[in-house]
């Protein structure tokens, strides 16, 4: 009973009151709140939530932090070599199981006659080497790739509706809303612009992209291709028959890559090897379409800011 009556009083809450808050004082806290969640953007519910342990085998799946943060140490080293034309490490080091002598002459030619005389004069081959070349300043705004099949869950018909609405149509409602198939072609377009603003720790500023399903037509030369960011992916190879980088290994080493799906329907496993981030819809709920809208923004614009940090440059340029 002793115990008992230390537990209850040890949790009791005499002593800890509140009291004598002025209501200006609560008002003002309530708008700085606002303020800070007004900028904040839902990536997660209540639903969500409890599924937290689901991803591979059961436990949550954290690859994606890896995979950003390799990508920030390549984009580092890139920038260093442009600018200071650094040269690979390792690259002066005295080998002697190469062949090299320590002047800086190797089996593969004859001694440098500047090296050997202590000069700091590279070869040709060696400064090559150490610099890594510019990529070409971009010429339009950046583009996504988006499937050109009815069974796709966003294609050209919706995109304007998901990505700058945050809402998802499905292709059966769009047709309707439209008339039925003989209003197809008035709906569907050769290509599609939305504005995303980006969030206010990548510069917050607001960036065109074009949206298209047929790029083997509408991407004319190198200068097209490279303007491609993201790609809408289908779940089947076939989908880049034709394309400048027709592999998968390829394609989503070069861009962001997502695949949209329909809440409880099987993911394609041939795209459980790519490298492809994976969101879905629910089929009745409209109010989770932010989630997935949230997954998809945030992944391009981090993928952006490490690899086409251009793109974000060019607002400031009025491009």
């Amino acid at each position: 009973r002793r115990q008992h009556a230390l537990v209850i009083q040890s949790l009791s809450s005499t002593g800890f009151e509140v009291g004598g808050i002025q209501a200006d004082a609560i008002e003002a806290d309530r708008r700085a709140v606002g303020a800070i969640t007004a900028m904040e953007i839902p990536v997660g519910n209540s639903a969500s939530v409890l599924r937290c342990g689901a991803g591979v085998d059961g436990g949550r799946d954290f690859s994606r932090v890896l995979e950003l943060y390799t990508e920030s140490l390549k984009a580092e080293e890139r920038a260093k070599r442009a600018a200071g034309g650094d040269k690979p490490p390792g690259s002066d080091r005295k080998r002697s199981s190469s062949g090299g002598e320590k002047d800086g002459s190797s089996r593969w030619g004859p001694k440098d006659p500047k090296r050997a005389k202590g000069g700091d004069a590279a070869t040709p081959s060696s400064s090559s080497r150490s610099k890594t070349p510019p990529r070409p300043k971009a010429t339009g705004p950046p583009i996504i790739v988006v499937p050109n099949a009815m069974t796709s869950s966003i294609t050209l018909i919706n995109a304007t509706d998901f990505f700058g609405g945050a809402t998802y149509v499905p292709r059966d409602v769009a047709l309707k809303k439209a008339g039925g198939n003989a209003s197809l072609n008035k709906l569907r377009k050769d290509t599609v612009l939305v504005r995303h603003k980006m969030a206010p720790r990548l510069g917050g500023r607001e960036v065109e992209f074009e949206i298209v399903d047929n790029p083997t037509t509408r991407l004319q030369n190198s200068a097209d291709w490279d303007r491609v960011v993201a790609v809408i992916a289908q779940g089947a190879e076939w989908q880049f028959k034709g394309w400048r980088h027709a592999r998968p290994v390829d394609l989503f080493g070069r861009c962001f890559g997502f695949y949209f799906g329909i809440e409880g329907a099987p993911v394609p496993k041939e795209l459980l090897g790519w490298n492809v981030k994976v969101g879905s819809f629910n089929r009745d709920k409209r109010g989770l379409d932010s989630v997935t809208y949230a997954a998809f923004w945030n992944g391009l614009s981090e993928w952006m800011h490490v690899n086409r940090l251009e793109y974000l440059k060019m607002q400031d340029e009025g491009a």
